[in-house]
């Protein structure tokens, strides 16, 4: 031991007196019938203590356990919700798809009727050129993330409409006889013909003059960027030259 004082020394071995008077003491206590009586009697309690914090740390375990699989449960829910949500905040105003056909069975005396119903386009409009399908879900997330940015699926379907509309009024001018256009629609048919070249013999192609002219799609990055997406997604891709770059459509078979 280190003492820096006699003092403290002698505080050190008044300790160690102290304690060996409290060992004789017990010493002599263990030879007491009584006193033996409450240790057996300690003895059991610890036990059954032993016991019961066993118990108590099983269970323990056993909701650990359970709150694990709560936790794992609600993050499912969670993700859940959040897909629920994202799809709510992106239907488009029109679905992807072709012609569909809906059957009905009526029985009635064992004769069955059938009758297939199919979408189609109104007949009084006169379709001029192909139209750009629309961007599935599945292919909308498959686009990179460094590509999507901060676009939204239905912003891209919304575009798709514009853009639709574009090619429908530029080729509806196109395919109009020359006697029945006015002078704007003459001029511009001329102007059409002088954007054509060897590249562009059978494609439908816009330039960006006929998407303000026609639509009203403003040509901002939003929109450059969802170009971008429909290139990657292959439902356009662009022809470029004399300095034009002309959006053409990629027609699905």
């Amino acid at each position: 031991m280190e003492s820096t004082s006699l003092l403290e020394l002698a505080g050190h071995f008044n300790d160690k007196l102290s304690t060996l008077k409290t060992v004789c003491e017990l010493r002599k206590s263990g030879q007491d019938g009584e006193c033996n009586q409450h240790l057996v009697t300690i003895a059991t309690e610890l036990e059954s203590l032993e016991l019961t914090m066993s118990m108590l740390k099983q269970e323990v375990k056993k909701q650990k356990q359970e709150l694990k699989s709560v936790q794992d449960m609600r993050g499912n829910f969670e993700k859940l919700i959040k897909d629920l949500i994202y799809t709510s905040n992106n239907i488009p105003a029109r679905l992807p798809g072709t012609n569909r056909s809906t059957k009905n069975t009526v029985s009635n005396n064992n004769e069955v009727t059938i009758k297939d119903e199919v979408v189609k386009k109104p007949a009084s409009k006169k379709q001029h050129c192909p139209l750009i399908e629309y961007l599935t879900v599945e292919e909308f997330e498959d686009v990179p993330k460094y590509m999507k940015g901060r676009v939204m699926y239905n912003q891209v379907n919304t575009l798709l409409d514009e853009l639709n509309k574009t090619f429908t009024a530029k080729y509806k001018i196109v395919h109009q006889k020359r006697s029945t256009m006015n002078d704007l629609a003459r001029k511009r048919n001329e102007n059409y013909k002088s954007q054509q070249t060897k590249d562009t013999e059978g494609v439908y192609f816009v330039v960006e003059a006929d998407i303000k002219d026609f639509s009203t799609i403003k040509l901002d990055a939003v929109t450059r960027a969802i170009l971008t997406i429909l290139r990657h997604c292959g439902r356009i891709r662009e022809i470029r030259g004399g300095k034009l770059t002309r959006y053409a459509i990629i027609e699905s078979y």
